[in-house]
């Protein structure tokens, strides 16, 4: 293949990884102009590919979270969220962290009660941490809680997998 038909084949995967990127969700922002590719020097597209696909090789992360536990006012429910990894890939990286508050009702459900903001923290940070509360309505009898921490990893592809913490007795109703 002649040089020039190369470059036309270039231009034209270009445009469709530019188009799949676009409508798959990639979320890159480089992406979001759909045209020709632009002109590269040879090996440029090999470390764009290069790229993209240690993007999509797992990457070991863990999900933390602690316990609901009732806030210093002892009139909130409330639970943590992080995440921790020691891969050199990630260590760069951030990730979007988001806690579920839920409570075991009198109907046999985990019903999800109150959703914490997302928050964009980087790994092995426990200062910052993404966060759910909720007000107590009442105290007594105590009532079941646990949270959900769910973490996607800003630009990577990775599993659903959420950690659920363990069930504490709680003396809050929300």
């Amino acid at each position: 293949m002649r040089f020039s038909e190369n470059m036309s084949v270039r231009k034209m995967l270009g445009v469709a990884v530019a188009s799949c990127m676009v409508t798959c969700g990639t979320g890159l922002a480089a992406a979001e102009t759909v045209g020709p590719a632009p002109e590269t020097v040879a090996g440029d597209a090999s470390i764009a590919a290069k790229a993209q696909d240690e993007a999509k090789e797992p990457h070991p992360f863990q999900h933390q979270g602690d316990y609901v536990h009732t806030s210093a006012n002892n009139v909130d429910a409330s639970a943590h969220g992080w995440w921790t990894t020691n891969d050199p890939y990630l260590l760069g990286k951030t990730g979007t962290v988001t806690v579920q508050l839920q409570y075991f009702g009198a109907d046999g459900q985990w019903r999800t009660v109150v959703t914490g903001p997302p928050r964009s923290i980087p790994p092995n940070n426990t200062s910052k941490r993404a966060n759910a509360r909720i007000p107590c309505r009442t105290t007594t009898p105590l009532g079941d809680w646990r949270s959900v921490v769910d973490v996607d990893i800003d630009g990577v592809v990775d599993d659903s997998n959420v950690l659920i913490t363990a069930v504490r007795p709680l003396p809050c109703h929300p």
